[in-house]
């Protein structure tokens, strides 16, 4: 599956994920450290 990553200043805590076809579209905040958003995309 293909995971496409929108990183929104305006997002704070939460993350957004939906799927649409075969790509999943993940709306994160900004300032998410990368690590803990490759661990949240994985699950």
């Amino acid at each position: 599956m293909e995971i496409k990553i929108n990183f929104s200043p305006r997002r704070i805590k939460t993350i957004n994920a939906r799927i649409i076809g075969d790509i999943m579209y993940a709306n994160t905040p900004a300032g998410m450290p990368q690590e803990q958003l490759q661990k949240i995309v994985e699950d």
